[in-house]
């Protein structure tokens, strides 16, 4: 297979598989899957913004219950990872939920969140690569 048909086939493996991640993340109906998929979470890559306006000192007042939220989650299975982001003040966490709406339900109930000092502007769904078989098959074209 040539290179461009290699690149052709990826771009094509990697829209399908986008286009049915998406597809599910905006499911709600957890049954709702693509055939390869069979996981009953859906991995989201969420992004935090604070608020301009809003005084350190409100932010620094509830940093503790914040982290204890964080950490009830974190201990539950729904947030997976946590980041401080190094482009810009906030944090970047990767949780699971049966789909966006659910996300944005958890992320909605920090405290920050409530109080209107932080946003997650940026929720997105992840899924699997894409299957590497697909990518590495060694059978020859005829």
């Amino acid at each position: 297979m040539s290179l461009r048909s290699c690149l052709i086939v990826l771009s094509l493996i990697l829209l399908f598989f986008t286009l049915g991640g998406y597809a599910m993340a905006e499911s709600e109906n957890s049954t709702d899957r693509a055939p390869y998929y069979t996981a009953k979470t859906i991995k989201f890559m969420a992004m935090d913004t604070i608020n301009p306006d809003a005084p350190m000192e409100e932010i620094e007042a509830l940093l503790k219950e914040e982290a204890e939220h964080a950490w009830k989650l974190y201990e539950s299975g729904v947030f997976r990872e946590l980041y401080f982001r190094m482009d810009q003040p906030g944090v970047v966490v990767m949780l699971e939920a049966k789909n966006i709406k659910q996300a944005r339900k958890v992320l909605d109930q920090l405290p920050l969140v409530q109080e209107g000092l932080v946003t997650f502007d940026t929720i997105v769904p992840l899924g699997p690569f894409v299957p590497f078989a697909e990518l590495f098959d060694t059978q020859e074209e005829d």
